[in-house]
């Protein structure tokens, strides 16, 4: 995961959705900016296991069309 080819590989990917903004509000020329300042930060957090995720939001939808 930590592998430059990893990470411009899943930049790229990222790249490919026409640069809509993510669930962050943050556009692929602002991620461009900002990832690669904290690129090597994160990395580091993550070997040392001081890498702290953030929750992940829960969103429970609702079926109005019968079934459960």
């Amino acid at each position: 995961m930590l592998k430059g080819l990893n990470l411009r590989a899943a930049f790229k990917r990222v790249k490919q959705n026409d640069g809509a903004p993510s669930t962050d509000n943050m556009t692929v020329a602002e991620l461009q900016v900002h990832g690669w300042e904290r690129c090597e930060i994160g990395k580091k957090e993550l070997q040392s296991g001081t890498n702290r995720p953030m929750e992940v939001k829960l969103l429970e939808i609702l079926n109005q069309i019968g079934g459960g």
